[in-house]
């Protein structure tokens, strides 16, 4: 089946964010579509593959796997991939292989470009604010969820791919529960850091942040010499280097913090923190492509 340029704008216009555009903007969009039949088994999206294109499901499934072949979610009519590497002029860090015959149009990058300068309304749903819109939305056209592997949700499809792993600060230092406030504070102002883990022998059993200073020294008046084990939140939240991003930056949210650390077993071995822009900022620039 090969669609005409009125069933792509009618299709278009249907997907959320297109029908906030001027019916126009949307006429235009649609002319510059390139649509694409795809078969069951084709592989539509390679692994590292650069982007030039929005793509979005016309019809049909496709299945979003990981490098290993591990499956994070299924999504179908009037949702999008490919996003992040799109907007990030990245590379794809997922496959996509058709599960069912369909088409995808694939919006060429300048046009989706030009339509987020031209309606800022448009523009801000494709902005990284919180966890289901950090790099990737899928279009809700369907009136029917797109079914997931293991419950897993197949909106933030990149957040479904990535792992704690791809997106960990490198090289963590550490104190320990006996060190003072003082010397921990002397540590994160040299490296430029945030908190520090606190361990004891390999395992970690606590956290010390900047607000922990603020608040359990500063605002008590405490003696720069208090030990770290006074101040420090004990037992933190922790996570594998095989958890995935969008679990990893929902706990982070809903607990109201920034930092957490990555352990194998009781073992430090990274630290995620920041918020969930600073968290795949840290991805895109490629500080941490370790394994551990």
């Amino acid at each position: 089946m090969t669609l005409t340029p009125n069933d792509i704008e009618a299709f278009l216009g249907s997907c959320h964010p297109f029908a906030l555009l001027p019916a126009d903007a949307v006429a235009k969009l649609a002319a510059a579509v390139e649509q694409h039949p795809f078969a069951n088994g084709a592989t539509v999206l390679e692994l590292g593959q650069e982007s030039q294109f929005l793509n979005v499901i016309h019809s049909g499934e496709i299945e979003i796997r990981s490098a290993t072949g591990k499956i994070f979610g299924r999504i179908g009519s009037g949702q999008a991939f490919g996003i992040r590497a799109l907007l990030g002029g990245g590379r794809s860090t997922y496959c996509a292989v058709a599960l069912k015959d369909g088409i995808l149009l694939k919006l060429p990058r300048e046009a989706f470009m030009e339509l987020g300068d031209i309606h800022p309304q448009f523009e801000r749903y494709f902005e990284p604010i919180g966890i289901e819109r950090v790099g990737l939305t899928p279009l809700g056209h369907s009136s029917e969820p797109a079914s997931a592997q293991d419950g897993a949700p197949a909106a933030g499809l990149d957040l479904m791919v990535l792992t704690a792993r791809d997106m960990m600060t490198k090289d963590p230092i550490s104190v320990t529960p006996s060190d003072t406030a003082n010397a921990a504070a002397r540590i994160m102002r040299k490296r430029r850091i945030s908190c520090v883990p606190v361990v004891e022998g390999e395992k970690i059993v606590g956290i010390v942040t900047d607000a922990d200073f603020r608040d359990r020294v500063v605002a008590e008046g405490c003696a720069c010499d208090v030990k770290i084990e006074a101040i420090m939140t004990p037992r933190p939240l922790t996570l594998t280097p095989d958890a995935l991003a969008f679990d990893a930056l929902a706990s982070m949210m809903q607990r109201k913090i920034s930092h957490v650390p990555v352990v194998q077993g009781e073992r430090l071995v990274r630290i995620l923190l920041g918020s969930p822009q600073r968290v795949l900022s840290i991805r895109e620039a490629n500080i941490v492509r370790h394994d551990v």
